[in-house]
């Protein structure tokens, strides 16, 4: 039973502790992905949000803002494999 309690105990410090304010997930992430880039020398750039996943006047899930990432890397990979493939001829 004392583990019960204690786990009971840990979830509801954490979720206590998260509802206080603290920084979002997305903004830690952000705030990572900034330093990241500024400590390596590149600018950080955020674009806009993707048109479409906003289309419907709704906050998109997780799955398809994970999608349409995944979408625009490949897409920007291929353009770039083309330029690349442009510049061997």
């Amino acid at each position: 039973m004392k583990i019960i309690d204690r786990r009971i105990r840990k979830l509801e410090e954490t979720v206590a502790h998260h509802e206080i304010g603290g920084p979002s997930p997305a903004e830690v992430v952000r705030e990572r992905r900034r330093r990241r880039l500024e400590g390596s020398g590149l600018p950080f750039e955020e674009g806009p949000p993707d048109p479409l996943l906003y289309a419907r006047r709704k906050r998109p899930t997780i799955a398809e803002v994970m999608r349409s990432a995944r979408t625009w890397r490949l897409a920007e990979a291929a353009s770039r494999r083309a330029a690349m493939e442009e510049q061997k001829r």
